[in-house]
């Protein structure tokens, strides 16, 4: 069997599709544009890095890549890039028993993001908490100290007894980490690769063709910084789908030829498990260090975060804070759920109108299709403030009942064991707020 590099009419098409979404995708974004500051644009070539994979060079697999960044935006966090491998054909005087020929190119999309730390340490430190309460006079506040107290107290809360979910919620599916990495450039994306392949290391060989779609995890940080220019390293993986064909064959030492073995042969088919594509210790070359990239947020976007953490933090426990809330006589509802779910929705409707108002005044930072953004997000929380007093008027309907009955029985214990009739369930209409039943 000849192994030269031979691509079927398929995989050409496959492989000029890949070559033009790359380009198409570095051409395009071109167009995209910083539409918050107008001065901070990068220069086109600090756009660039140029990657090559030493574990592909450790298996003799010549490699290199090239990465360009989506915009030049200081904000930008998102990239296209294109890599490629080659080792095929190499010289022999003979047809060589032991084959390790492989071709492959992959254009591939990376978002990246960085961890940050998480407000309350993991050990109480003097040096935390001096930092934490201590204002710009270098005196202690006394509200920062409780609010970092409370902090403490409820993060210990949440770790005792935490096993391997809670830890990898809390330390890994997570970007508030208790030890983050400030260096570390994270990332994610989506690849696809298109590959031929001819590997021989024993009695019988393959050689086939395969194409790929996957997902690609990794994380760089620097190595060494000259005046223009970084070396960095990068680490990482891709795990995905594969759709292959391919001949199986066998080494004639007579003849000095391959020779097909058409019975294990296979035609087109996917891969029935998930396959790792690709391992990564890279080398990159940026003309800027990758600590210095993909760092920066957008003031709108944490200006719209910040204030969709302020709505949060209003709505939770709306229950509790509505029988909590100062001057609150919870005596006066007794007996009384007309007047109680009245109240109730008043004292939420305040908070709604009170967060529109807000947001109609926020920062000028926030665009306004940000700030309408936040008004549907007040209308979604008050929605759930009405459905979790359903719940809870629910709960309360089914604990008085859970009391009557049994008052009823120790009253049946102290008559002589006279029953008492029950009182039939009312099957009047549900009561709603705003469209949510109550259940009472």
């Amino acid at each position: 069997m000849n192994s030269s590099l031979i691509l079927n009419p398929l995989g050409k098409r496959v492989l000029y599709a890949m070559l033009l979404c790359a380009v198409a995708g570095i051409s395009a974004s071109a167009q995209v544009m910083d539409r918050n500051v107008k001065d901070s644009r990068s220069p086109l070539i600090d756009r660039f890095s140029f990657k090559t994979n030493a574990l592909e060079w450790l298996l003799t697999i010549p490699n290199a890549g090239v990465e360009f960044d989506l915009s030049s935006s200081a904000f930008n966090r998102m990239s296209i890039g294109v890599s490629a491998k080659y080792n095929w054909n190499t010289y022999h005087r003979y047809v060589p028993s032991t084959v390790f020929n492989m071709f492959d190119v992959r254009p591939e999309f990376r978002y990246y993001y960085r961890t940050r730390q998480r407000p309350v340490y993991r050990y109480r430190t003097h040096r935390y908490i001096d930092r934490a309460v201590t204002g710009p006079d270098g005196a202690v506040d006394s509200v920062q100290l409780d609010k970092y107290d409370h902090e403490w107290e409820r993060y210990r809360e949440s770790i005792d007894g935490r096993g391997f979910s809670g830890w990898f919620r809390d330390e890994v599916w997570t970007l508030e980490r208790s030890n983050p990495k400030p260096q570390r450039a994270q990332y994610i994306g989506a690849y696809a690769d298109y590959g031929s392949f001819s590997l021989k290391f024993g009695q019988k060989g393959i050689s086939g063709q395969s194409i790929g779609l996957g997902a690609s995890y990794g994380w760089g940080m620097p190595l060494y910084e000259y005046n223009r220019g970084a070396v960095d390293i990068e680490f990482g993986f891709s795990v995905g789908l594969m759709v292959t064909e391919y001949d199986v064959f066998t080494h004639n030492p007579d003849g000095n030829y391959y020779t097909k073995i058409v019975q294990e042969s296979r035609g087109l088919h996917m891969v029935p498990f998930p396959v790792v594509s690709e391992l990564r210790v890279a080398f990159a070359w940026r003309p800027v260090s990758i600590k210095d990239k993909f760092q920066k947020e957008d003031p709108q976007k944490k200006a719209y975060n910040d204030a969709l953490d302020d709505i949060d933090r209003a709505f939770r426990d709306m229950v509790g804070q509505f029988n909590s809330s100062p001057g609150r006589n919870m005596e006066r509802y007794a007996g009384n759920d007309s007047l109680y779910r009245a109240d109730y929705i008043a004292f939420v409707e305040n908070v709604r109108d009170d967060y529109k108002d807000r947001t109609i005044g926020m920062d000028i930072r926030l665009s306004d299709k940000g700030k309408e953004k936040l008004k549907g997000a007040v209308d979604s929380r008050c929605r759930q403030a009405f459905r979790e007093f359903s719940r809870y008027a629910r709960a309360a309907a089914r604990e008085n009942r859970r009391t009557d009955h049994a008052v009823q029985v120790s009253g049946d214990g102290a008559s002589g064991g006279r029953p008492v009739k029950e009182r039939k369930k009312s099957k009047g209409p549900e009561k709603e707020i705003n469209g949510e039943h109550t259940g009472l």
